[in-house]
């Protein structure tokens, strides 16, 4: 299975789906050219681009599918508090995309909720689920796909 991006909504496994724009069909943020589309509706083979690895929203360090309050409480319990063993992402508690988990993403998440003037948590964004563009040791093992 793979997944299908219809403008801002990702599909998971792929349905032969029409939504009235072509130019809005995208897997994995690798554009289609129409004729590749067109043959996705008709049934056509179509080779899909390796799948990359887990997708996650990016500052959703609790896997509750929303970004919120609970994501920088639940990353500084994890760090300072106890009782979390294990993140069900890593990838979504680096908001800050460092490639550490540290006070700066909690710090970065607040910031960016209830404050303003920082920009966006990095790609996937807090938005949309998406794969880790960088390359870091963080992993995403427990992400609910279902989620995004």
């Amino acid at each position: 299975a793979y997944s299908v991006h219809f403008g801002a909504v990702l599909a998971h496994g792929f349905n032969r789906m029409l939504d009235g724009s072509m130019a809005d069909i995208r897997i994995y943020d690798e554009e289609l050219n129409q004729d590749e589309i067109i043959d996705i509706m008709e049934g056509e083979d179509f080779e899909p681009p390796d799948e990359p690895g887990e997708i996650f929203q990016r500052g959703d360090a609790d896997a509750s599918g929303i970004v919120d309050i609970s994501d920088p409480i639940f990353n500084l319990t994890f760090q300072f508090v106890g009782g979390i063993d294990k993140l069900p992402c890593e990838d979504a508690a680096d908001v800050d995309d460092s490639g550490v988990i540290d006070i700066s993403d909690p710090i970065y998440n607040l910031t960016f909720q209830f404050v303003g003037g920082v920009a966006p948590p990095p790609a996937p964004g807090e938005k949309v689920c998406g794969p880790d563009p960088t390359g870091d040791e963080r992993s995403c093992e427990a992400y609910p796909q279902e989620k995004c």
